[in-house]
């Protein structure tokens, strides 16, 4: 994860980043995981570094994802949160069972929250129905997944 990139209208002179190092971090814009693509050493030196692990446990990870969404989605119920945390678990659990990587984890989590509330507020419907019906789209990726769904193996 980059961190300190700030070059916007309002940045200070220079901003936070030498300048020798602006055009790497434009280039590394958007760059989530380090090992997703080879960077240049000289950048990798200079960044900051945060690994984010989740909790093994369903009950704490349950708990860990629903402050995430607190966190970043002020405006959501915590009956949302809360089934969108154990959704996510459910289809992580058979994830790991199967060997489907990656696992769904807290950006799929983020996504689906955020894509519930979005589309509630645009289609008055509640959350709690929107979230049943788009759970699917955001978690089952792997495309045994899918074929299980629809043999009604879950």
């Amino acid at each position: 994860v980059v961190v300190g990139v700030h070059d916007g209208p309002d940045a200070r002179p220079g901003g936070l980043v030498d300048r020798r190092h602006r055009r790497l971090l434009r280039e590394a814009r958007g760059v989530r995981r380090l090992s997703a693509r080879h960077l240049p050493d000289a950048f990798v030196r200079r960044c900051l570094v945060l690994h984010l692990s989740l909790p093994d446990e369903r009950e704490e990870l349950i708990e860990h994802l629903v402050e995430r969404g607190r966190a970043h989605f002020v405006a959501a119920g915590d009956e949302v949160l809360q089934r969108a945390a154990k959704l996510l678990v459910d289809d992580r659990e058979i994830a790991r069972r199967e060997h489907w990587l990656p696992l769904p984890g807290q950006a799929e989590y983020l996504d689906l929250v955020r894509a519930v509330l979005e589309l509630s507020g645009n289609t008055g419907e509640g959350p709690a129905t929107i979230l049943e019906r788009v759970a699917g789209y955001v978690l089952e990726k792997h495309p045994n997944a899918f074929r299980r769904k629809q043999e009604g193996r879950d």
